[in-house]
């Protein structure tokens, strides 16, 4: 004691890394006297407090697809480290993510007594992203630092799906364009016919498949036929991972209609013949008649 005043000291002996913190002294029933900020430091390093240095994270994932976020700190001492998820703390009990942390050696030899290049990954492995997020890595320095990181989610969308001829106008014989437009995917198309998947190549000489992709993130695929028939009636599906769209091509049903009447040249007293053309009389039942309005005979 002096001068009315005593004097406390406090020794620590034999100290280690994990015993930085914040120290305080007060009297019993005093308010705490200002505190002090006591950083440990391991051998060889050079820095008074930890800071993240950099992270690692994408930027934009498939919908349900896995992400890791690692944040690289130094020193590597060991030390708490907190994720957070657009501000909400992850348990470690969250079966949807897994923490963990590793030491990073900073020296090719990895000299032992050389550790103040080393470096202490912290990383969160997330299962699988379904939505926009914002990542945070927090480190429990004093004050405390902290670093976010924000991930994108594309959604697989099938934009459009359309014919060209309109399905309702098409007719038996006539070309087809089948056009389907998809975003937020970097899958393959996937063409479908009443539940199979419609096979293209050299057996199939009418019908062909085009894929053409549009920036930033647009895809469109078509599939031509050359001549529509009665086989190729069906529900079309446009299938992506996530995402799909239908429409029903039926050319069945239709009124039937006269496409034409064709003869061949005959002599006075000959036979005449004539053929006509329908569509969609397929029946060989169905009644079609005939009337002669006029014959020209010509002489030279």
């Amino acid at each position: 004691m002096e001068g009315g005043k005593v004097n406390l000291e406090l020794k620590l002996t034999d100290v280690r890394s994990h015993e930085s913190g914040v120290f305080m002294c007060w009297r019993q029933g005093q308010k705490p006297d200002p505190q002090v900020v006591v950083t440990i430091l391991e051998h060889g390093s050079q820095s008074e407090r930890q800071a993240i240095v950099h992270s690692e994270s994408p930027a934009v994932v498939q919908l349900g697809e896995a992400a890791t976020f690692s944040c690289y700190i130094q020193p590597a001492w060991s030390v708490r480290v907190t994720w957070l998820k657009d501000g909400k703390m992850i348990s470690w009990t969250d079966r949807l993510y897994t923490q963990t942390k590793k030491r990073l050696l900073g020296n090719s030899q990895g000299q032992q007594q050389d550790t103040q290049n080393d470096q202490l990954v912290a990383s969160l492995f997330v299962a699988s992203v379904k939505q926009n997020a914002t990542f945070t890595c927090r480190i429990e320095t004093r004050p405390p630092e902290e670093h976010s990181m924000q991930i994108t989610v594309r959604v697989p969308h099938v934009e459009s799906l359309t014919a060209e001829p309109d399905k309702d106008l098409v007719e038996y014989g006539q070309p087809l364009t089948l056009t389907c437009t998809t975003s937020g995917s970097d899958s393959e198309v996937v063409w479908l016919k009443d539940g199979s998947e419609l096979v293209f190549g050299l057996a199939f000489p009418k019908r062909r498949k085009q894929s053409t992709k549009h920036p930033p993130n647009k895809l469109v695929s078509t599939v031509h036929f050359e001549s529509i028939s009665f086989a190729d009636n069906g529900q079309y599906v446009c299938y992506i991972p996530g995402a799909s769209k239908d429409i029903l091509i039926n050319i069945e049903g239709r009124p039937p209609r006269l496409l034409g009447v064709t003869g061949n040249n005959f002599y006075e007293d000959e036979e005449l013949s004539l053929r006509c053309t329908t569509q969609y009389a397929r029946n060989a039942g169905t009644q079609v008649q005939c009337f002669v309005l006029s014959i020209f005979c010509f002489t030279n």
